[in-house]
C-alpha cells in the first residue's frame, strides 16, 4: 500500500520537516508522486498523493522548505536524468517552475506561473544556478511536448534575477532559444513562443553578455539565423504580441556592439525586410485587434531597428553594401526620396546615414548626384525641416556628396547654399552650423562659380550692425554665424572655408579682372579676420594653424587684402604667434609641420611688408625688420 502522504501533510505543521519526509518517500519510490494525473486517476490511491503534492506547489509558504530540504535539488536531478520519462518530466517541470517563480511587487514584473504567482524566492533559483541546471533546461526546449513548460521554468528562473540571466548566457541558453524559435519543433499556439522570446531577451540584455558572445565564434550565426527567420516568414502568427516578442528579442540580441558589423552589416537586406514587415503588421491576421499600445510598440520597435541600422553605418565597410545587391540601395533611396508625410522621419535618417557611408566611394558618390539626384531631397529637407535629427542626417550626407569635384556645381545650382543658410539658423545645436560650414568649404574648394554663388545676396538670418546692412550674402551669414558661435568647430571650419576660397582664387585660370572682382567682395568683409584669428592663435591643431597662415599669405599677395593683413600685424595676440613661429628653434624639424608653419609665417610677414608696407605703422615695420634680421632673413 502506498505511503499516506496526505496523512503526513495534515498531521505536521513543520514544513521543512515534512518536505524532508516527502524527499525520503520519493527516494524510495520516485514514481509515486510524479505519475500523470491520468495514470494516477486509474490507479486510485495514487491520485490523492499526486493531487496533494500539486496543491502544495500552489502555496507560496511551502516553496522555501522545498528548496531547503533538498527536495528541489533532488527533483532537478530526476528531471534531467536520462532515464526520466516524459510523464515524470512534465510533473517535475511543474514543480520546479513553481518553486522558482518571481513576482516581487518592487519590480512590477509578472511571472509565468503554472498555478499561482508567489513572491520572489531567489534561494531556490540559486539552486538551479549552482546545479548547472539552466543549460539542460534549455535543451528541453527542443522537445515539443516539454517546450511550453521548459520555457516557463526558464522564464521564472531568469525573471528580474541577474545572476540567473548571466548563468543562462554562460550555459548558452540563448542558443537553445534561437534554435527552437527558428526551427520547426514548436507547435502552433502552444503558448511557449512568448516565454521563449522573453527568455532570449533577458539573457541578451544581462550585464556582461557582450563579453560572453565575444568569446563565441558561432554567435553571429545564431543572431543571423534569428534575423533571417523574421525577414523570411510572411507572418509570425495571428497573435500580434507574439510577433512583438520575437522582434524585441531579435533587437536585444542585435544591439550588442560585437554583432553590429557581422550580423546587421553583413545582412542588411534582411534587416530592411524586417522593417518592411513591421510596417505591414497592420495588414497581418489579427491586426484589426491592434490597440494604441500595440501600435506604439510597433513604432518603437521600428525606430530601434532603424537606429541599429544607422549605427552600422560607421562600422560597416562600404564594400559590404556594394555586394548586397541593388535591393538595399533602392529601398534606402525610396525612403530618402519619399515625401515627408509618406515615410517616418526615422527611415529618412537611417537612409541618410547608411547611404552616406556608401558615398565614401567616389564613383558611387558621383552617381548619387549626377544620376540619382539624391541631393535634391536632402536640400529640400534642409530648407524646410526644423527637426534637428533630420537636419543633422541630411547635412552630414550632403557634406559627403559635395566632396567630388563633379558634384560641387550641381549641388550649388540645386540650392546648396540655401540649405547651408538654413543650417546656420540653429546655433544652439552644435552640429548643424558646423555641417553648414563643412558643406560651404566643400562647395567652394575648386569651382569659381560656387564662390560667386557664395557671395550672392540672400535674406539675412541675423540682425546685423549698420555697416553690414547692405551685405546679405551667404558668405556674410557664415561669417556672422562663426563670430556669434561658441562652437570652436564652427570657427575652425569657417577658417578652412576662407582658405579654400583663397586657394581657388589663387589657382583660377579665368580672367584676372573677374578674379579681382571676386577678391574685392571677399576681402571687404570686416568679420573675415575673426575665424582666421581663432585658427591662428589656437594651439591644439597645427594643421588648422597652417590653414590660417595659408589664408593670410594668399590674402597678402593681393592688393585688395591690405586692410586684412594689417589687422593681423597690429593685433598683439596674432603678431605674437607669428613671431613665435618665425623665431628659429634649433630642435625644430624643418621638414615637418613646425618647419612648414615657420615658412608660412615668414611668407605672411615678408609678403605683407613688401606689398602693404604703406599701411603698416613705422614702429611695426621696424619690429618686423628687426625680427627678420635677428633670424638671418633678408627681405
Amino acid at each position: 500500500m502506498s505511503p499516506d502522504i496526505d496523512g503526513i501533510l495534515s498531521a505536521s505543521e513543520d514544513k521543512l520537516h515534512t518536505s524532508s519526509i516527502i524527499l525520503d518517500l520519493l527516494k524510495n519510490d520516485s514514481a509515486l508522486p510524479w505519475k500523470s494525473l491520468a495514470d494516477a486517476a486509474r490507479e486510485g490511491n495514487c491520485q490523492i498523493h499526486n493531487l496533494t503534492l500539486q496543491q502544495l506547489m500552489r502555496i507560496d509558504s511551502w516553496r522555501s522548505p522545498f528548496g531547503q530540504s533538498g527536495l528541489l535539488n533532488y527533483s532537478l536531478n530526476v528531471l534531467l536524468s536520462p532515464g526520466a520519462s516524459s510523464e515524470e518530466r512534465v510533473q517535475l517541470l511543474r514543480f520546479v517552475g513553481n518553486c522558482c517563480i518571481d513576482n516581487s511587487e518592487s519590480t512590477g514584473k509578472q511571472a509565468f506561473s503554472i498555478y499561482v504567482n508567489p513572491p520572489s524566492l531567489d534561494k531556490n533559483r540559486q539552486i538551479l544556478i549552482d546545479g548547472d541546471a539552466l543549460g539542460n533546461l534549455g535543451k528541453l526546449l527542443q522537445n515539443a511536448d516539454l517546450a511550453p513548460l521548459a520555457s516557463a521554468v526558464l522564464f521564472n528562473a531568469l525573471n528580474d534575477y541577474e545572476p540567473a540571466q548571466r548563468a543562462a548566457g554562460l550555459s548558452m541558453v540563448h542558443k537553445a532559444c534561437i534554435k527552437t524559435i527558428t526551427g520547426d519543433s514548436l507547435r502552433e499556439d502552444d503558448g511557449s513562443l512568448d516565454e521563449m522570446c522573453q527568455v532570449l531577451a533577458m539573457v541578451a540584455s544581462a550585464p556582461h553578455f557582450d563579453d560572453i558572445v565575444s568569446q563565441d565564434d558561432s554567435v553571429s550565426e545564431d543572431a543571423t539565423s534569428l534575423l533571417k527567420y523574421i525577414a523570411e516568414v510572411s507572418t509570425l502568427g495571428e497573435d500580434i504580441d507574439h510577433c512583438f516578442s520575437v522582434l524585441r528579442s531579435c533587437l536585444t540580441f542585435m544591439r550588442q556592439e560585437s554583432l553590429l558589423k557581422h550580423v546587421v552589416g553583413d545582412h542588411i537586406e534582411q534587416a530592411l525586410r524586417v522593417v518592411e514587415y513591421i510596417s505591414t503588421l497592420s495588414e497581418s491576421p489579427g491586426a484589426d485587434k491592434l490597440d494604441e499600445d500595440q501600435k506604439a510598440d510597433a513604432n518603437a520597435i521600428e525606430v530601434e531597428l532603424l537606429d541599429i541600422l544607422a549605427r552600422t553605418a560607421s562600422v560597416v565597410d562600404p564594400s559590404v553594401l556594394l555586394t548586397s545587391g541593388d535591393i538595399v540601395r533602392v529601398k534606402l533611396q525610396d525612403w530618402l526620396t519619399a515625401g515627408e508625410h509618406d515615410v517616418p522621419n526615422s527611415r529618412f535618417v537611417c537612409a541618410c546615414l547608411v547611404l552616406g557611408n556608401l558615398a565614401r566611394e567616389d564613383d558611387i558618390c558621383q552617381d548619387m548626384v549626377l544620376q540619382k539626384s539624391l541631393h535634391h531631397p536632402l536640400i529640400h529637407r534642409l530648407r524646410t525641416s526644423s527637426d534637428s535629427d533630420i537636419l543633422a542626417a541630411a547635412g552630414g550626407f550632403l557634406r559627403s556628396l559635395a566632396k567630388p569635384q563633379n558634384n560641387k556645381e550641381v549641388i550649388a545650382h540645386a540650392g546648396g547654399f540655401e540649405a547651408i543658410k538654413h543650417l546656420l539658423l540653429f546655433p544652439v545645436v552644435p552640429n548643424l552650423p558646423y555641417f553648414g560650414a563643412c558643406i560651404a568649404r566643400q562647395l567652394v574648394n575648386g569651382p569659381l562659380p560656387n564662390i560667386e554663388n557664395l557671395l550672392q545676396n540672400t535674406e539675412p538670418l541675423f540682425l546685423c550692425g549698420e555697416e553690414e546692412r547692405l551685405d546679405h550674402s551667404y558668405f556674410a551669414e557664415l561669417l556672422r554665424c562663426s563670430t556669434k558661435s561658441d562652437n570652436p568647430n564652427v570657427k575652425a571650419e569657417t577658417c578652412r572655408t576662407i582658405a579654400a576660397v583663397c586657394r581657388t582664387l589663387n589657382s583660377s585660370h579665368v580672367s584676372e579682372q573677374r578674379v579681382k572682382q571676386i577678391q574685392s567682395k571677399v576681402y571687404q568683409h570686416s568679420q573675415i579676420m575673426t575665424p582666421i584669428k581663432f585658427a591662428l592663435t589656437q594651439s591644439q591643431s597645427p594643421v588648422l594653424r597652417s590653414e590660417a597662415l595659408l589664408a593670410l599669405g594668399l590674402i597678402a599677395k593681393n592688393e585688395e587684402g591690405g586692410n586684412i593683413v594689417v589687422k593681423a600685424l597690429v593685433d598683439e595676440e596674432m603678431f605674437n604667434v607669428l613671431k613665435e613661429l618665425i623665431i628659429k628653434q634649433e630642435a625644430a624639424d624643418e621638414t615637418g609641420i613646425e618647419g612648414r608653419l615657420r615658412d608660412n609665417a615668414l611668407f605672411v610677414v615678408v609678403t605683407s611688408l613688401k606689398n602693404h608696407g604703406d599701411f603698416i605703422a613705422s614702429e611695426t615695420q621696424q619690429e618686423i625688420e628687426q625680427l627678420l634680421k635677428s633670424n638671418d632673413i633678408e627681405l
